[in-house]
């Protein structure tokens, strides 16, 4: 069985820029519906996945602590998932490992 380590959140501290960018996302849907216009989700995608790249260019991922690793891994994992989820909508494909 694996065991589960607690995520050390704090370590997140300075990963707020790619935290707010994913809390628009909803916003950027709505804006883009509203608007039907497309690009508007297009900018977003492209903005969050430069925030996330600048905060993990600088941070390690794994390697680290287990509970800095499993903050860090699930910030990561988040952004992910909302890039996907987006180009989902677009009708892009996204590819599942880089």
């Amino acid at each position: 069985a694996t065991t589960k380590v607690a995520p050390d959140w704090a370590a997140l501290e300075d990963a707020r820029g790619v935290l707010l960018a994913m809390g628009r996302y909803p916003e950027a849907i709505r804006t883009a519906a509203a608007d039907a216009e497309p690009s508007h989700l297009t900018q977003f995608l492209l903005g969050l996945s430069r925030e996330t790249n600048s905060w993990y260019a600088n941070h390690r991922v794994l390697g680290e602590a287990p509970n800095i690793t499993a903050a860090r891994l699930a910030l990561v994992e988040a952004a992910g998932s909302v890039i996907e989820a987006g180009l989902t909508m677009l009708g892009v494909a996204s590819p599942s490992e880089m």
